[in-house]
């Protein structure tokens, strides 16, 4: 089952399953755990998932990280 987090106007994160919100970092560390993620926008409820993601990696992943799949 997929945890859905929801991305609010002011930038954070949220997670109803776990009821905190999340950093960046606690995102890109649950999708390297193999997590299955849906992150959406709080008032149009768009996907934006793959965006968030790719953000992750491009602020956290090191070299061995470069060659990853993404699944969405």
């Amino acid at each position: 089952m997929k945890e859905v987090i929801t991305k609010y106007s002011n930038r954070k994160f949220y997670s109803k399953t776990q009821k905190k919100y999340l950093t960046l970092l606690d995102i890109y560390l649950a999708h390297k755990e193999g997590k299955e993620l849906k992150i959406v926008t709080h008032v149009r409820k768009e996907v934006i998932t793959y965006r968030t993601i790719m953000q992750c990696y491009a602020f956290f992943a090191d070299e061995q990280d470069c060659m990853f799949e993404l699944t969405c």
